[in-house]
């Protein structure tokens, strides 16, 4: 069953390689892989995987990846990641996704459901491969992976190993029947960089000036007394305030106003004397 909202650690690239069966020219940066696996030099169909950001973009730890794949065939597709510190996991099928069966020219994309795959150090370069066939490959390791109860654990062994044992299994499948292809991204150094907030716009303020007559009324300001009329109150915000004015011997007197730019606002009231 899938569980909402939970991650499963991302891992990330081996930084040499040392089964070659196809070499691609070096671009772009001086880090850039310069090796390729498992090429079939005579398919019969294709198949692509990438990542959302697009090949040899940069990830940093506590980002989320998604991959997204597709063939020109119904076939049965298998996705290793091999991360910079030389682990290689099996990333489909797995124990979350254990359909590996897709269908011609549809893109299908990992995480499925509410997983995510989430970025993790160290930095530097993780490659993905993806082995689509039309017949049900033997992967290495693979039943090992379903059987673990985790997803995409670590395979314990040499990755010379590694690397011998996938292409013992695909060797022996006929060239018309798979196809591979693989894609790269970096990890950066450090903790995912936080969104920038900008800076808050500044408040728009506006003044009251407040006289009676007779002067001399305290003035309240929102509840708070300001001082005697006559009177320049600054800093005021725009919105609705209440000005209360009161004096020994005249009524009491409460006026409502609302600050709609930012101006200077005038209240002139007379005090009614009380009998």
């Amino acid at each position: 069953m899938k569980h909402p909202n939970r991650r499963c650690r991302r891992w990330l690239l081996a930084a040499a390689l040392v089964l070659v069966l196809a070499v691609i020219p070096a671009a772009g940066r001086a880090d850039e892989p310069k090796l390729k696996l498992f090429v079939n030099p005579t398919p019969a169909f294709s198949a692509q995987v990438w990542v959302d950001r697009g090949e040899g973009s940069t990830y940093f730890p506590g980002e989320n990846v998604r991959i997204s794949f597709r063939t020109t065939r119904d076939c049965y597709v298998y996705i290793l990641d091999i991360d910079p510190s030389g682990a290689y996991r099996w990333l489909l099928p797995s124990v979350w996704w254990k359909n590996n069966y897709v269908r011609a020219n549809q893109t299908r994309t990992l995480p499925e459901g509410s997983y995510e795959l989430t970025v993790a150090g160290p930095p530097g370069i993780e490659q993905i491969y993806i082995f689509a066939s039309t017949r049900q490959l033997d992967m290495p390791y693979l039943e090992y992976s379903l059987r673990s109860g985790q997803f995409a654990p670590r395979i314990e062994a040499n990755a010379e190993i590694i690397q011998k044992e996938i292409k013992a299994r695909i060797q022996i499948v006929p060239s018309t029947y798979w196809v591979s292809d693989s894609t790269y991204f970096y990890v950066g150094s450090g903790a995912w960089p936080p969104a920038v907030t900008p800076p808050p716009a500044p408040q728009l303020l506006g003044a009251v000036n407040v006289s009676s007559s007779p002067s001399g009324a305290r003035v309240f300001l929102d509840g708070q007394e300001r001082g005697y009329t006559p009177i320049f109150i600054r800093d005021v915000p725009l919105g609705e305030h209440e000005v209360v004015l009161i004096m020994r011997g005249y009524h009491a007197v409460v006026h409502p106003f609302n600050v709609s730019y930012p101006g200077t606002f005038y209240i002139t009231r007379n005090l009614q004397r009380i009998e």
